[in-house]
């Protein structure tokens, strides 16, 4: 998958933990004392002042938790709702909600092949598409792997390829060329043009 970012803006973000309601999630993002419905409201809202309808998103995994029997619903509206011209889905640890999804397309689609999963998988309807658990792009002439979880090696590491993950909810170290994407660290998507420019500082610190 390639891509030149002088077409279209790019986003990374992570670990939303929509309908999650614990005070751990919750504060580290400054929503002490709020209402969940609120939250999730407030999310879409940042979410949308930032990324145009015509930007490619990667979301890293861990985009619902804590919804319960609500989490496909909760899902499906969220994804529904979300600005961008193409929504590109990495498995993270928690897949409430978009699990279902996922079987859900690859049982129909997957007729022929009884048993097999299909990856990448593309929804239509909501310009969503599961890559798996890792996937690799290129932005320009950017390596990058993308993950969930952080990861010690990657390939072409050793000429300046890029990790970009989430999991870590921004208490991880990262390497010189790894970004942490969770929502905790940016409160929001994060634009390629601002990975760059992270990397240029960690050079000059």
């Amino acid at each position: 998958m390639n891509y030149k970012s002088a077409h279209q803006k790019i986003w990374f973000v992570s670990d939303l933990h929509a309908g999650h309601d614990k005070d751990f999630v919750l504060d580290n993002r400054g929503y002490t004392g709020w209402n969940i419905n609120d939250v999730y409201e407030d999310m879409i809202k940042i979410w949308n002042n930032v990324v145009g309808k015509d930007d490619i998103v990667f979301n890293l995994g861990d985009m619902v938790l804590g919804a319960g029997v609500n989490s496909y619903d909760v899902a499906t509206n969220l994804i529904s709702r979300l600005n961008c011209q193409h929504h590109y889905f990495i498995f993270g640890n928690h897949n409430a909600g978009v699990k279902q999804l996922y079987s859900e397309y690859n049982k129909i689609l997957g007729a022929p092949l009884i048993g097999r999963k299909i990856l990448p998988l593309t929804l239509n309807e909501y310009n969503f598409s599961f890559l798996g658990d890792i996937a690799e792009i290129k932005i320009d002439d950017q390596q990058i792997v993308l993950s969930h979880y952080p990861i010690a090696r990657w390939n072409n590491l050793e000429n300046g390829s890029w990790n970009i993950h989430g999991h870590t909810h921004g208490q991880y170290r990262c390497l010189k060329n790894q970004f942490d994407v969770s929502w905790d660290v940016f409160l929001r998507p994060v634009e390629y043009h601002e990975l760059i420019k992270v990397s240029i500082d960690r050079e000059y610190s």
